[in-house]
């Protein structure tokens, strides 16, 4: 990405990441470098302009091809002005291309070789972050991706849903209340009694934040219907809580 990393500007400038991202060759192609695991070198890729990512969804290969669907922005999101500016003045925000799930295909072989082609898959004009997946499925071929969608309305930014996206299908349905606000979920996959072992067999969990009391609840959302399944109360209001973790087995 077309930024250096300057770790003493973030500490002497009120401790935040944003002055600790210097721009560096913005406007020329962005490169992505496959390394084989073997140690033989990269393969290098070519995507035009600007290009910034923060999360990826999963990563597999075929036969001929590396396929990455990966959260991308076409300006730095960390950087002082996005996390100042744009996000703080609703003009500016509302200019703001939105996080983007992208498909790259990075040809490793057949007609194409050493090319890279571009799809886009979350919902145009919607802010979708914060990817997740059944972590079984890391590395392998899968389908479903579960998210967080800003915009869900298409209008109003903090209008905020949980959107399961079925890459193979290109369908998507959703978990959304009005005025609630939900963070990153974590797909934690059924197990004993009635597990089917599908993809999307289990529920999601997350934090979400309600509007109206300024308290927060712990929720669980079927990851194959997106039903509510659960919702058990904090007692206590919680920002957006970024990155979970599920730890199997833990408590018993």
């Amino acid at each position: 990405m077309h930024f250096r990393v300057d770790v003493p500007a973030m500490m002497m400038n009120g401790g935040t990441i944003a002055p600790a991202f210097k721009p560096q060759d913005k406007g020329k192609d962005t490169l992505v470098m496959l390394q084989p695991l073997d140690g033989s070198a990269p393969t290098t890729f070519s995507l035009p302009g600007d290009v910034y990512y923060t999360h990826i969804a999963n990563t597999y290969e075929n036969a001929t091809a590396v396929i990455c669907d990966i959260v991308t922005y076409d300006q730095n999101p960390f950087s002082e002005p996005a996390m100042l500016a744009n996000w703080r003045d609703k003009a500016r925000r509302d200019r703001f291309r939105p996080a983007i799930v992208q498909r790259w295909v990075m040809h490793t072989a057949g007609a194409r070789k050493g090319r890279i082609d571009v799809q886009n898959v979350s919902a145009p004009g919607r802010i979708t972050d914060f990817t997740n997946i059944n972590r079984q499925y890391n590395g392998v071929r899968y389908c479903f991706y579960y998210a967080v969608e800003w915009r869900h309305n298409s209008v109003t930014y903090d209008d905020m849903a949980i959107v399961r996206q079925d890459v193979c299908t290109g369908t998507r349905s959703y978990f959304h209340r009005d005025n609630a606000f939900p963070s990153e979920p974590t797909f934690v996959p059924r197990s004993g009694v009635g597990a089917t072992g599908a993809e999307d067999d289990g529920v999601l969990l997350f934090t979400i934040l309600n509007g109206t009391s300024g308290t927060s609840s712990l929720v669980q959302v079927d990851a194959a219907t997106m039903a509510l399944v659960s919702e058990s109360p904090l007692g206590v209001g919680t920002g957006f809580t970024t990155h979970g973790e599920w730890y199997e087995g833990l408590l018993r």
